[in-house]
């Protein structure tokens, strides 16, 4: 049986962590070891996790500040055969593992992702019934390069996400892929996965909803100077994807490029941050010339018709200064 390492970078969980741990505690795959690594946490989690703490359970300190330096530091003692990773608010369903690692057929060139479910509260998940969710029981194969297309919007223009916890991945894939950017504090998962994906030969998709993702109704804003390093962040991100994707295709003329996504970071940094604006439209103009006339949504009908019709940096600034009054109105 393949010894699969779960890795949970822990932050000031109190509120989720036991849930989380419990999610996996309870797989029906068995062969699980459980790495913790406390990043700073001092509200109490360590104590709850320490109950748990046995032969297949452990907790280490990360020497370094952040997620993807806890991930990291999960990966350097990680024994397993296959990676999953898991934030400390979330869950996995009880046979998101196993599923998925029957649908990997014991490779160790291919990778697994699963759907996601995003929710609030477990009363709110307490409520889903299993019944409603569509689940097919059907594998679908996709070629890393396929995927990452519809990913990044290049295939339809919509482009999409896939969150961190839905992936399974073989241990070498990881070891090739390298470690996580700790320089990156936005969009580290997808310039992290871009390399796992680009290092795989299929990406094995099983259509249940395996993987519960918890969303915050947090109403704190952003100070300016940490919404623009989330921008920048973003933008590296984007860079450094173009680069992978460049450098496997060789630098041949037909790589796909994320001209509409540094064209959409542009207006989503405007005009905030007309400068990173500005950057974004240089790198998209850079990759594809044609790239203004690609459709933009940025909000409702209207604001959409007037950014794709007379001018996306008139509509976002109507947005900031509604944003502002509402803000100020509270």
């Amino acid at each position: 049986m393949k010894l699969v390492s779960v890795i949970i970078p822990l932050h000031n969980a109190i509120r989720f962590i036991e849930a989380c741990l419990l999610s996996v505690i309870h797989q029906t795959y068995q062969n699980i070891e459980i790495i913790i690594v406390n990043d700073r946490t001092n509200d109490g989690s360590i104590e709850i996790v320490k109950r748990y703490l046995n032969d297949r359970i452990k907790l280490v300190n990360s020497n370094r500040p952040g997620a993807s330096a806890a991930r990291n530091h999960g990966l350097e003692i990680a024994i397993g055969d296959y990676i999953q990773f898991l934030d400390a608010d979330d869950l996995l369903d009880k046979n998101k593992i196993s599923v998925q690692l029957q649908a990997l057929n014991s490779s160790t060139t291919n990778i697994a992702v699963c759907g996601t479910l995003h929710f609030f509260s477990e009363e709110e998940l307490n409520k889903i019934n299993p019944n409603d969710i569509e689940k097919r029981h059907l594998d679908q194969c996709y070629k890393p390069i396929e995927l990452l297309k519809h990913l990044y919007g290049i295939v339809d223009d919509i482009g999409g996400m896939i969150q961190t916890n839905a992936w399974l991945v073989p241990k070498n894939i990881v070891e090739k892929a390298g470690p996580w950017n700790e320089e990156l504090t936005v969009d580290d998962d997808g310039e992290y996965f871009c390399r796992i994906i680009l290092n795989s030969t299929d990406v094995v998709y099983v259509d249940h909803v395996l993987n519960f993702y918890r969303k915050h109704q947090d109403g704190s804003n952003l100070s300016d100077q940490k919404l623009y390093n989330a921008k920048k962040s973003s933008f590296d991100a984007l860079c450094l994807k173009q680069q992978h994707l460049a450098s496997y295709y060789k630098r041949g003329t037909n790589t796909p490029n994320l001209a509409l996504s540094f064209y959409k970071l542009a207006t989503e940094c405007y005009p905030m941050f007309k400068s990173l604006s500005k950057q974004c439209i240089n790198m998209a103009f850079k990759l594809d010339k044609k790239y203004a006339k690609k459709k933009i949504f940025i909000g409702g009908s209207l604001t959409n018709f007037i950014a794709n019709h007379i001018s996306w940096r008139l509509s976002r600034m109507v947005q900031h200064y509604k944003e502002i009054v509402k803000n100020y109105l509270k």
